[in-house]
């Protein structure tokens, strides 16, 4: 009797499947600093929207939740079994947040993800095509001619109101707030928030533009998030080779979830041994610098952590020239300056010396010097030192 051997389906991204779009905008972009959600966006593969709005005192810049609504959305969402975000990390990790449903919201997308239920069009936008912009905007305008000037109106309307709410000791997203530790640029994105408070503090009619400026961007993207979920999953269904190495990335998830949440847990004996060796290596090194000073430059007592040292062997006996000085107007050699020196056409017999004699040391750890055969040196037929200026500091 033959055995029935069946054949192994490939994966394919379920084009059909009745999903939920999720977007949120939040007080900034770090849960762990007290950043939340102030207005959540949702949008099935219907096309049908449910949006959650909430206020934020301008003062603190803290999210003044309605429970009435937090239990809707915690219901809207229990009815489906399949999610889709534009960066899931950060969407599942604010929602989070949310008071006294978070955790359950969290654990019914941590359940998802690890069913295959979860889609998320920035990290298939990476599996399409590594190289294009991954923004949201980008994609729909690419995939879906789903035009992209919306924003400008609404990132004109927030900058222009900020300058107005600072003269009312607004607590603005700037420099230096606590909330917002790491946040470099762009602090106006932070603040989408304002225009619905500015409306709110001044009583403005119902039908300005500032009361729903905000709610208006965020619905069009959850649209635009159902709409490139599923011009990405034609394009992956097409292109077999493309899904596996997406659904890879999109079963990592939980794992890095639970790292964002909780840490890397760093063993303290792993450590001790990596600090012991590094520690080791770095002595045996510094001795057989030493030894070479003495040796070939009569340096006596060379210390190569020594600024001025290290000055005095690169500038007066090499006779590079320096690039820039100290506060106290010496030649500097911080880590910006050794790459440049090193990049100097006009090299000195002493530093070739140098250079050829670390070169016979290195060999003899394997080090990958410049020789005949490299392919990357393919080509390459003599002075092979001069491919190995990078040794000094590696030596060092």
């Amino acid at each position: 009797m033959k055995k029935t051997i069946k054949k192994k389906t490939k994966p394919r991204i379920n084009i059909d499947a009745d999903f939920l779009a999720i977007d949120v905008e939040t007080t900034g972009t770090f849960p762990k600093h007290g950043c939340q959600p102030f207005f959540i966006s949702t949008c099935n593969s219907d096309g049908e929207h449910s949006s959650f709005s909430f206020d934020v005192d301008p003062k603190t810049r803290i999210v003044e939740f309605r429970n009435t609504d937090l239990a809707k959305f915690k219901k809207l969402v229990h009815r489906y079994k399949h999610f889709v975000f534009h960066n899931a990390l950060f969407d599942i990790a604010m929602l989070r947040t949310l008071p006294e449903y978070g955790q359950d919201i969290y654990n019914l997308f941590l359940d998802a993800l690890h069913s295959d239920r979860v889609d998320d069009t920035m990290l298939s936008a990476h599996a399409i095509d590594s190289k294009e912009t991954k923004g949201l905007k980008e994609q729909a305008l690419i995939y879906c001619d789903i035009n992209a000037d919306d924003e400008k109106a609404l990132d004109d309307a927030v900058k222009h109101i900020r300058l107005k709410a600072k003269k009312l000791n607004w607590m603005i997203a700037h420099e230096g707030l606590p909330q917002l530790a790491g946040q470099t640029s762009k602090w106006h994105k932070c603040d989408m928030w304002i225009l619905r408070a500015w409306a709110i503090h001044h009583k403005l009619p119902k039908n300005h533009e500032y009361w729903h400026l905000c709610a208006t961007y965020a619905d069009t993207d959850t649209w635009r998030t159902v709409a490139l979920r599923t011009a990405h999953a034609r394009i992956l269904n097409n292109e077999p080779s493309l899904i596996e190495p997406y659904l890879q990335n999109m079963r990592l998830m939980p794992g890095v979830l639970k790292m964002q949440e909780n840490g890397v847990p760093l063993s303290d004996k792993w450590y001790d041994i990596e600090y012991n060796n590094a520690t080791k290596t770095r002595t045996k090194h510094h001795a057989a610098m030493l030894k070479i000073a003495k040796k070939e430059f009569s340096l006596e007592d060379f210390n190569p952590d020594s600024g001025p040292q290290l000055s005095k062997l690169l500038f007066k006996q090499f006779k590079f020239k320096p690039i820039k000085l100290t506060e106290a107007g010496n030649d500097s050699t911080d880590k910006e300056v050794i790459p440049k020196l090193l990049q100097q056409t006009h090299v000195k017999p002493a530093a070739i010396k140098f250079i050829k004699h670390i070169r016979l040391k290195a060999k003899k750890l394997n080090w990958m010097i410049a020789h005949e055969g490299l392919p990357q040196l393919a080509g390459q037929t003599s002075k092979w030192h001069k491919c190995d200026m990078w040794i000094l500091r590696a030596w060092a």
